[in-house]
């Protein structure tokens, strides 16, 4: 896994605090949920992994740079974003930076109107698997937090295809709302398990 390096894109603050409504705790639920299952591995500055939901056009909430899933949540654990494309900037509300991967989530927003929460973790098995696993994969490996990699998703996402893998990089999980997401990533994490069950 590539090693962290913090993010790679420019942001300006333009709050401290953001509005929020109670998906921010399901959300936070399921975050927990995925991380106590191994799928948000930690690093020295905190957890590979990010989780976001749309609140209008491509405007999102999403998990905080450095954040580490835990039970209890906090509010300063994520922020809000929209991307002004003529700065070149995220504008971010909340008191810590966004996801490295918020361009990821920015691109898959802009182009799929219908979707709402992108949940996007890592699992090593489930990048070895994919192909018996039957799920789509990128093309090629990209460094983590570009817009090549946010890019390279937007190839192999669809309505048919809503779980990816990033070539040697991590699942995304692509949902109208955030149980059904979650459940969604639950379903391929139980595959890969009855496929390493029947294989070992």
């Amino acid at each position: 896994m590539e090693t962290y390096l913090g993010i790679k894109f420019n942001t300006r603050r333009i709050n401290d605090a953001f509005v929020y409504d109670n998906r921010l705790k399901e959300l936070h639920k399921w975050i927990f949920i995925l991380g106590e299952l191994g799928l948000a591995p930690v690093h020295p500055e905190g957890a590979y992994g990010n989780h976001s939901y749309r609140l209008s056009g491509d405007s999102f909430i999403i998990t905080r740079t450095g954040m580490t899933p835990c039970r209890g949540m906090s509010e300063q654990d994520y922020c809000q974003v929209s991307y002004a494309e003529e700065e070149d900037t995220f504008l971010v509300k909340g008191r810590y930076e966004p996801s490295s991967e918020s361009f990821l989530h920015f691109y898959i927003y802009n182009r799929f109107p219908e979707a709402n929460v992108i949940m996007h973790g890592h699992s090593s098995l489930l990048n070895t698997f994919a192909e018996q696993l039957n799920i789509v994969e990128t093309a090629e490996e990209l460094p983590y937090g570009t817009r090549e990699l946010a890019l390279s998703a937007l190839q192999v996402l669809s309505a048919k295809n809503s779980f990816i893998i990033l070539k040697n990089h991590g699942f995304v999980a692509v949902g109208g709302d955030i149980d059904t997401t979650g459940k969604m990533v639950l379903y391929h994490y139980g595959r890969l398990v009855e496929l390493l069950r029947k294989t070992t």
